[in-house]
């Protein structure tokens, strides 16, 4: 019965990790320009309909804050030349 179980997991987190490929093609095909490692990650923890741990969401939220630090270093840098 364990051997069971323990390939159904197996196979449902490959099921998991190529929905997120997939997720992740037609992101490119949609709007050109592939969606971030973030985005992909998201997407496998959504797949897998498990909670997403807090240092994944810190990870998730890190590379969101220093994209957005970076947009407002660059507007602040256009205004001033």
């Amino acid at each position: 019965m364990n051997e069971v179980i323990s390939a159904l997991k197996s196979k449902r987190s490959e099921l998991a990790l190529e929905l997120g490929r997939i997720d992740k093609a037609i992101a490119i095909l949609s709007n050109g320009s592939g969606a971030g490692s973030g985005s992909a990650k998201v997407a496998r923890a959504r797949a897998t309909r498990k909670p997403m741990s807090a240092a994944m969401k810190a990870k998730i939220g890190r590379g969101v804050r220093k994209a957005l630090l970076q947009r407002k270093r660059q507007a602040a840098a256009k205004a001033n030349h």
